[in-house]
């Protein structure tokens, strides 16, 4: 006999095969099925079913959808379709397991807010479905952002995309670039950037100097003076992070529900280290490689050389048993081997 799950509103998943490489882990919340697991609530992480050969997922934890990239370069999603986000040509409902979004081929990197999806080619243009997607208007299949080309990578956050350009640029798309339209525009003083992230409102780039600065939506980019030897950053809400040549992680910005990763206990209170304006190293951390893409809202997330995945910060997307928000790092649990992470999202082998 099948064992089947299925929820109330009558999604049905049938048991996934084996997989071997590019296996795709998710967790936390779940209402439109974005989880891709078949299973309406599960405390910890879980394989997306009928799903292998994964380069890279992207997910933002307050997003209803999820996306892989895979490696023959065509992309997959699944969860709620309402804006159109799955790229399949349809608008409405959801699904529980992966579809194919249509028309995209020699994709390199995928990004993810708010109802929008945004895919990066090989070619260096720039493609976007859902709720923003063509001059701000819903697109249920992909189309393409603007007329640049020569981005080598994007990066997506609160409503905003940011395109790093080969020659060292940023440009700024969505709704809140400096002319208020949806034509990416470049982000002025910024140049030789290596990495780029999006929290909300806000942005994050490191240089090939190693060095880190933001800049508000429509303001000038200013250096954070106490970070060096910088070669990534990432971002949550009113969050930061950037991960250190020597393999540590350090953040600034808002830690109340854990996310600065400094030990700091501020479930009762705000006592100092609840928020910081000057970046604090995350306790624990030694050998990171990588840090997540996407929109990490309230968590942090590091991958170490070991091919562990560690996370802080807000319970219900830790990825572990965990039932209250951790100040310190604790292992997800998660099969050793993981190459990539994203926000509440793992690749594993």
């Amino acid at each position: 006999m099948t064992n089947v799950v299925a929820d109330l509103s009558g999604v049905f998943v049938a048991p996934t095969p084996s997989c071997a490489t590019g296996c795709a882990y998710t967790w936390g919340a779940n209402e439109r099925w974005q989880l891709g697991s078949g299973l309406r609530y599960y405390p910890g992480p879980r394989r997306v079913v009928d799903l292998s050969g994964v380069v890279a997922q992207a997910s933002a934890i307050d997003d209803l959808s999820r996306y892989a990239l895979l490696a023959n370069g065509t992309v997959v999603a699944w969860g709620d379709n309402r804006a159109g986000q799955l790229g399949g040509g349809w608008t409405g409902g959801m699904s529980p397991t992966p579809v194919v979004v249509t028309g995209l081929t020699d994709v390199t990197a995928i990004a993810t807010t708010h109802g929008t999806a945004v895919a990066l080619r090989s070619d260096g243009t720039v493609w976007a479905w859902g709720s923003s997607a063509a001059a701000g208007q819903p697109s249920s299949v992909p189309v393409r952002v603007g007329a640049l080309s020569g981005v080598t990578a994007i990066a997506a956050g609160w409503s905003t995309v940011y395109l790093l350009h080969s020659d060292g640029t940023v440009w700024e798309w969505g709704h809140r670039n400096n002319n208020n339209a949806w034509t990416p525009v470049q982000v002025a003083g910024l140049t030789d950037v290596v990495s780029v992230a999006a929290p909300h409102g806000r942005g994050i780039a490191a240089r090939a100097d190693g060095t880190v600065w933001t800049w508000p939506h429509d303001g000038t980019p200013t250096q954070i003076p106490t970070l060096t030897d910088i070669t990534e950053v990432a971002a949550g809400d009113l969050t930061g992070y950037a991960l250190r040549t020597d393999g540590t992680v350090w953040a600034w910005g808002d830690g109340h529900w854990g996310q600065l990763g400094n030990g700091v206990d501020c479930s009762a209170g705000n006592p100092p280290g609840c928020y910081v304006d000057t970046p604090v190293q995350v306790v624990g951390l030694t050998d990171v490689v990588a840090l997540p893409t996407g929109y990490l809202r309230l968590n942090g997330y590091a991958l170490r050389a070991d091919g562990t995945a560690w996370s802080w910060g807000e319970w219900e997307h830790l990825g572990t048993p965990a039932s209250r928000d951790m100040s310190t790092p604790v292992r997800v649990d998660l099969p050793s081997g993981v190459t990539s992470l994203s926000a509440a999202g793992a690749v594993v082998g």
